[in-house]
């Protein structure tokens, strides 16, 4: 992870032009710029991670700041500098093997520094402790210009970092996002600014990586000029308990999903995701609560880990709209665009489904005229749990709306039964919604 963690401060170099063994206490102070409000104040993240050096700043400078002003960014990137000034130990560099190295503390590494803690993490439960020369930890507090986070009161924070196969690739990518975000944020409990509220991590990560492809596209950045590899470290943890990450993850290949949003943005429009996205949010009310966005989170924590689509979960966020006679904009273009980039078999089979869910949502509309009557049949056939039961309701409906429906995908996909069925519904959605057939405009009725 560490290694990871450091190609963040090989990047910021490369972007900066700073030298590491000659780094000055201002540049530190920039590079830690984006975990802080922009007036040098703490953010929700900064506190958490600097907490434990705050009083030692204090006691380090109190002759030096002034009576009521408050330790921020200029005093801990002060106190930072001073300390890596005479960083050295007895021991190894974990990372390039440079000798005087020192143990690493928390504060220059947020996140495994002891076997004590977490020894399940370290091979064979030798190492006892991560060693850091100078220059690697110098890189490592640099690092910090890469996290992207997101908090929710004192309640919850996001956050995540990306890597690459090098820092020249990390490097196109940062300049992406900050292309359209150079400031740092005013909001102590976020450094990028969200026009939507967002609780965990994938989906965090999601929307940021919405917000790149958006500028790639507008900025005509060509990524495909030479392969990249995009992977990110996400976390979440609670502040106010004592331990600290609930779970840290990799994610890799997500240069998958974000050429895909590139493709997505450049053909439905720079706000189809986002309206998309928010429609995803299984509440109408203006609170925040976590389990709002539980859906959402497992929907896009499983296409970012897997490269796949939870069809049960889509389902549970499309039947919720349904419920208020809603649909989620653009959901069906969102799924099949990704498959056509992910796996198209299943691009195929989402197709030939999907075509027999949305003719019988036209079919239901035209012949009945009612969305109640509609709604009625998408839950009868959702409650069902086995194909037999599944298809038996499917004859009835042929009956009562005299029309056929090809029921082979079905009988040739015994074992896929439940995600057909939800492809299947989703669309049936989509038909009851959709005045015309969507032709790679989207769904321009919804609200």
């Amino acid at each position: 992870m560490i290694e990871y963690w450091l190609q963040n401060g090989e990047a910021y170099v490369s972007r900066s032009g700073i030298a590491v063994e000659k780094v000055s206490e201002s540049e530190i102070r920039s590079a830690l710029q984006r975990i802080f409000q922009i007036d040098g104040k703490f953010t929700i993240f900064s506190n958490v991670i600097f907490s434990q050096i705050i009083p030692n700043v204090k006691s380090t400078y109190r002759s030096r700041i002034k009576e009521g002003e408050k330790v921020g960014c200029k005093w801990i990137a002060k106190y930072i500098h001073d300390q890596l000034r005479k960083f050295e130990g007895k021991g190894n560099c974990s990372i390039c093997g440079a000798s005087r190295s020192d143990v690493v503390k928390g504060w220059i590494f947020p996140f495994i520094i002891a076997f004590e803690k977490f020894p399940n993490l370290y091979p064979s439960g030798k190492i006892k402790s991560l060693f850091l020369c100078r220059r690697c930890a110098t890189l490592s507090i640099l690092a910090y210009n890469g996290v992207f986070f997101n908090a929710q009161d004192q309640d919850y924070i996001s956050m995540f970092f990306f890597f690459s196969n090098s820092s020249e690739a990390l490097n196109r990518i940062m300049n992406a996002y900050l292309a359209i975000e150079p400031k740092v944020s005013v909001d102590p409990f976020k450094n990028i600014k969200l026009d939507t509220t967002i609780y965990f991590p994938y989906e965090f990560l999601a929307f940021i990586i919405y917000k790149i492809a958006s500028s790639i596209e507008k900025m005509d950045i060509v990524l495909r000029d030479r392969p990249f590899e995009l992977n990110a470290v996400i976390a979440g943890f609670i502040p106010k308990q004592k331990k600290l990450y609930l779970g840290v993850s990799v994610v890799n290949r997500l240069e998958i999903i974000l050429l895909f949003m590139v493709d997505f943005v450049k053909r439905f429009g720079g706000n189809a995701f986002k309206q998309m996205y928010m429609l995803m949010r299984m509440s109408e009310d203006e609170s925040v609560k976590a389990n709002q966005f539980i859906e959402r989170e497992k929907f896009f924590r499983y296409m970012l880990k897997y490269k796949k689509i939870n069809w049960n979960t889509a389902l549970n966020m499309v039947i919720y709209r349904l419920r208020l006679d809603k649909r989620i904009s653009f959901i069906s273009d969102f799924i099949r665009l990704f498959l056509e980039a992910s796996d198209m078999s299943e691009k195929e089979l989402f197709d030939t489904v999907a075509s027999l869910g949305y003719k019988l949502g036209r079919r239901i509309i035209e012949k009945e005229g009612d969305i109640k009557k509609a709604k009625k049949y998408i839950y009868e056939l959702r409650r069902t749990r086995r194909l037999s039961e599944f298809l038996d309701r499917i004859n009835h409906i042929q009956l009562d709306l005299e029309t056929t429906i090809d029921d082979r995908p079905f009988r040739e996909n015994p074992e896929r039964f439940e995600d057909l069925k939800s492809m299947f519904l989703i669309e049936i959605c989509n038909g009851v919604f959709t005045k015309t057939r969507s032709t790679g405009e989207g769904d321009k009725n919804d609200s």
